[in-house]
């Protein structure tokens, strides 16, 4: 058993995120909270290329947009996400995302671009 109290959590943030992650280190799994305060990413589209990813809404409401679908998110809803899908969030309000991946998550495994 592993527990992770509440100030050893890894905190990032970017001008409309704000990510807490819980370092487990198990090889399968990774989890998150993020706090979404508009569009992430800012001003283009994001991938993550080794990772498949369930984002669930535990408070808040957004949209999650994909190259040919938009999906309007609430609370209590979710959605599986596979590694190489391109989408950005639109949080209408101050949205909080509980991400579970299936490794380790990193930046350098996201890529963002302009267009799609």
């Amino acid at each position: 058993m592993k527990i992770i109290k509440r100030d050893n959590r890894k905190i990032w943030e970017t001008k409309t995120t704000k990510g807490y992650e819980y370092l487990f280190n198990i090889k399968n799994l990774d989890f998150a909270i993020v706090e979404i305060t508009g569009r992430y990413p800012l001003d283009n589209w994001c991938r993550n290329t080794l990772l498949d990813a369930i984002f669930y809404v535990k408070k808040g409401k957004g949209r999650i947009i994909f190259k040919d679908k938009i999906y309007d998110l609430n609370e209590d809803d979710a959605i599986f996400v596979e590694r190489n899908e391109w989408y950005y969030w639109d949080s209408t309000t101050n949205a909080t995302i509980i991400e579970m991946y299936n490794s380790q998550w990193t930046f350098a495994q996201v890529e963002n671009k302009d267009n799609i």
